[in-house]
């Protein structure tokens, strides 16, 4: 009796340590000091992504930006030269969006940022240096994420054109415009694009088309009201977008093509997963000829292929040795 406590006590030890050891990283990757893997291009990238900072240490010299397709952040660090200006802090250090063109209204901060002209005084500081806030008069006026009714009434903006009146004298649905489904409205009531809300650029006027919008993994497809799903989750039958916009358009889909898929047990990446041609770099399969660079070589849009009418990938399957790819048409 004692030997099968004894037997047990040590299987339990061992057991333990054995979840305790730290997992070994797969080829492509960097391992931090706590066990902890990242991807070996986060290495010496001017960003701490171990929670020691080790994978920061003992780097030799600067990392060099692609100037063709990126912008050298003053820290070092390389972002997306689409990142350079677009109103969002790419940048550790924010020197994305300094010394940008400002538009004709924007306000200009005294540090050389600019901002939309309606957050100039409105009780919240967007300029670092606190001068969008200077020299405001205390008139009692609507904030910016307000409407202003006509007898002075101040609604969310939200209540505006929502075919039920908010203000006392109902202004707030005078002069609206019906948008189509294919449109988003902003809160003074106009109508864009549905493919212009949360695409990283503002199209209303108080830029509300870029608000409440989450940030996707590279697995998942934003719904147009800013929601993230996974991707294989598109045109399967099921709205799992709370606005129905994954099963939109699913009648133009087509299966455009279908492609060997020859995995190898030594390749780094996962399934799902399109090996760039430095054989370090993975990045997601959709991503590959999407007519942007996502490998730090390009090599995700060399020797592709225009489809025979525009269309836009929107599903990827993989399974039975071949990747198929599903189109939908613009």
């Amino acid at each position: 009796m004692g030997h099968t406590r004894i037997y047990q006590i040590t299987l339990a030890v061992l057991l333990i340590i054995q979840s305790a050891a730290p997992q070994p990283c797969r080829t492509g990757q960097f391992r931090c000091n706590d066990g902890k893997c990242i991807e070996i291009y986060q290495r010496c990238d001017y960003r701490q992504d171990c929670n020691g900072g080790e994978d920061e240490e003992g780097c030799s010299s600067p990392k060099r930006c692609d100037a063709v397709r990126e912008f050298r952040c003053n820290n070092g660090r390389c972002v997306p030269l689409s990142a350079r200006c677009n109103r969002k802090y790419d940048c550790d250090d924010e020197s994305d969006e300094r010394n940008c063109p400002c538009k004709s209204d924007d306000f200009h901060c005294a540090n050389g940022y600019c901002i939309p002209p309606h957050q100039k005084c409105d009780g919240l500081r967007h300029c670092q240096d606190g001068s969008d806030e200077l020299n405001c008069s205390n008139t009692s006026t609507c904030r910016y994420y307000q409407f202003q009714c006509s007898d002075g009434t101040c609604i969310d903006q939200m209540l505006k054109c929502n075919k039920q009146p908010d203000c006392p004298d109902r202004s707030d649905e005078i002069g609206c415009i019906d948008c189509q489904k294919d449109q988003f409205r902003c809160n003074n009531g106009s109508c864009i694009s549905i493919s212009k809300r949360c695409d990283g650029v503002s199209d209303c006027p108080h830029s509300e088309d870029e608000e409440s919008c989450a940030s996707c993994t590279n697995n998942e497809k934003r719904c147009t009201n800013g929601e993230c799903i996974n991707l294989s989750k598109v045109c399967d039958g099921i709205k799992d977008c709370s606005d129905g916009s994954d099963e939109l358009h699913c009648n133009d889909a087509t299966t455009l093509a279908t492609f060997p898929w020859h995995a190898s047990s030594e390749e780094p990446c996962f399934e799902n997963e399109w090996l760039c041609f430095d054989k370090i770099q993975c990045i997601p399969a959709h991503k590959r000829c999407d007519k942007t660079y996502d490998c730090r070589d390009s090599s995700d849009e060399f020797n592709c292929y225009c489809p025979p009418s525009p269309a836009s990938i929107i599903k990827i399957q993989i399974g039975s040795g071949n990747i198929t790819l599903l189109f939908s048409k613009v």
